[in-house]
């Protein structure tokens, strides 16, 4: 016959069983009465002794706390005082103020807590990472002039508009742009369109990068192609 024991929860810290003694009571934090908790903490140890578990330092030393609260709390008021310092120091503050920090940071345990499930249930997308993993070439298509000039025209309409203020010779060129892309495919075969701007691109760098593709896809020495599930667009060396 199997015998089946129940010990109940095991806490890590005396504080942190008085919390749950307080919230499990429906107890005020700031009005303890240190009787009933005394007493039901000091139960709480001798289970742990019958099952014969080592108890922790701290927890003997909150016991003897605990008592020494309670016997504060018996001895007879001096209500003929004037010493306002004695009517407030109240034997409990320091219970109190040790179960508010704790609270706080259990709070703040479970914000994390609650972001962390949250946080599992994402899937993040890179920005080259495809969602489904495609092995074949059947999903990439030849793109026509037209899908480039609608690519080029969602980049410009991100990019602030030119001042001007103060002419300026433009740094980028159609010939510049020729050659880094040329850089990029001797490396590797294919690079995706974005690699090709940085986050201060302007519209002069963008007008000249599309008219150097023209010039390479006119020399036949790129290929365009676009995912035609996921609309990413690469550049690939013919």
């Amino acid at each position: 016959m199997d015998y089946k024991v129940k010990i109940g929860k095991i806490y890590e810290g005396p504080i942190a069983y008085l919390y749950e003694l307080i919230k499990a009571s429906k107890i005020d934090i700031y009005d303890i009465p240190i009787s009933e908790i005394t007493e039901e903490y000091l139960k709480y140890i001798s289970m742990l002794q019958k099952l014969d578990i080592e108890i922790a330092s701290e927890f003997l030393i909150w016991a003897a706390k605990l008592l020494y609260i309670k016997s504060m709390l018996l001895l007879p008021q001096n209500k003929n005082s004037h010493d306002d310092a004695d009517l407030n120091d109240d034997p409990r503050t320091e219970l109190i103020e040790k179960l508010l920090e704790y609270q706080k940071f259990r709070e703040a345990a479970k914000v994390l807590e609650d972001k962390e499930v949250a946080q599992s249930d994402l899937i993040f997308r890179e920005n080259k990472q495809l969602i489904f993993d495609y092995h074949d070439e059947d999903n990439w298509l030849d793109i026509s002039i037209y899908d480039l000039i609608n690519a080029f025209n969602n980049i410009i309409e991100y990019v602030d508009p030119p001042s001007f203020d103060q002419l300026k010779p433009e740094e980028v060129t159609s010939a510049m742009k020729i050659k880094e892309i040329m850089e990029k495919l001797k490396s590797d075969e294919k690079f995706y369109f974005g690699e090709l701007f940085s986050s201060k691109v302007t519209r002069y760098e963008i007008i000249a990068t599309f008219q150097a593709i023209l010039e390479l896809v006119k020399a036949k020495k790129i290929r365009i192609q676009q995912h035609k599930l996921f609309g990413d667009i690469r550049i690939i060396r013919r």
